[in-house]
Formats: C-alpha cells, structure tokens, sequence
C-alpha cells in the first residue's frame, strides 16, 4: 500500500494498517566486522591460528556473509591442509562478493595449488580483469598455462608480469624456462643475459 493510499484513507476515517519503518542504515555492523578482522590479522601473524579463527568468526555475528571473514578464515583452513574446509569458504566468499578481485585470486590460487589448473584459470582471470595490475594473478596464470601446456599463453602472462615488474627475478626465470621448453634457447640466453647484475639469473 503506498503512503498516499495511507494518508488518504486515513483522512476519510478508513481503517487501514500503519506503514512498517523503513530500519535506518548504518555501517556500524561492518566497522565491527572489520576491527575484528584486523584483530584476528594480529593473531594469525604471530601464529595462533586459533585466536585469529576466533576473531573472524566474531566478525560474521556483526556482518554475516562477510566476503573478508569467509576469505581469511578458508586461508587458515589452507594454512592447516584442511582442503574440504578451505574450498567450502573460498567458495562462500567469491559466491557472496564475486565482483573482488581478492575472492577470485583465492579461489583461483586454491584451485592451482590442489592441481586444478583449468578450475583456477577461470578465476585468476576474473582477478586479473578486476584488477590488471595485480602481479601475482598474472604469474599464476602463467603457471596455469603451463600446467596444461600451453606454453605461448604462460608466456603472454608471463610477460603481462614483467610488464608490471620487469626486474622481478622469479618471473624473469620463469619465462627463461618456458622459452627453452619451446627450443627457443638463444632467446632464453638472452633474456638472461639482459639482466646482468642479477646473480640468480647469471648463466
């Protein structure tokens, strides 16, 4: 029933039911959340796992559905080789905030860990398309690639990578080791070569 229709029939002596309040917005109950996130990062830093589970568990009674709770408590299901447990939250968390580059990086990450390249791809990209400077997408989706063999798409990340840090070591090698899986060898000599004052990648 509109509020027209209210007022009218109120002037006219009609009965009718009072309009239900709209409950007021506030973000007190995601500013709780959040500390209790933060609180639990302290805990899960010096190692008492326990704790941090605690504090992010806290944090979904002041905000149910937190895509941050979920995200943090299935790293610590990760961090404890609980799998089932980890894939359950990673799952809730991108489920529940599917438009966070966080939630899809996880998930992805989980996936490639547990040897489900073609599962990770799929996130990793959503990652990487929410957010196209996050380095770390793009070399996991380069590992991905790889792991189906599809080297010329691990290269193209490779280099998305590099792009973003062109002196980082690790990705540097890695492309070195996919350019010599193609017989490309002078190319990866070279690659090698163009950072001479990089003992790790030294010939």
């Amino acid at each position: 029933m509109s509020l027209l229709s209210y007022f009218f029939k109120k002037s006219t002596g009609g009965s009718v039911p009072a309009p239900t309040p709209t409950p007021e917005v506030t973000y007190t109950s995601v500013a709780e959340a959040d500390k209790c996130i933060e609180e639990g990062n302290v805990f899960e830093d010096v190692g008492d796992f326990d704790a941090a589970h605690q504090k992010y568990q806290e944090s979904l009674e002041f905000q149910p559905n937190y895509w941050r709770a979920l995200m943090n408590i299935g790293l610590l299901y990760q961090i404890k080789n609980d799998h089932t447990q980890a894939e359950k939250f990673f799952v809730q968390a991108q489920n529940t905030a599917p438009n966070k580059y966080q939630t899809n990086y996880n998930l992805g990450r989980f996936y490639l860990l547990n040897n489900f390249p073609e599962k990770a791809i799929s996130y990793l990209q959503n990652s990487l398309d929410l957010k196209p400077d996050f380095f770390e997408a793009a070399t996991l989706l380069s590992d991905a690639f790889s792991e189906k063999n599809e080297v010329n798409k691990a290269i193209y990340f490779i280099d998305r990578a590099i792009n973003l840090q062109p002196n980082h070591t690790g990705a540097i090698g890695n492309k070195a080791i996919l350019l010599e899986s193609l017989g490309r060898i002078d190319d990866a000599i070279a690659l090698l070569k163009s950072h001479p004052n990089d003992e790790k990648l030294n010939l």
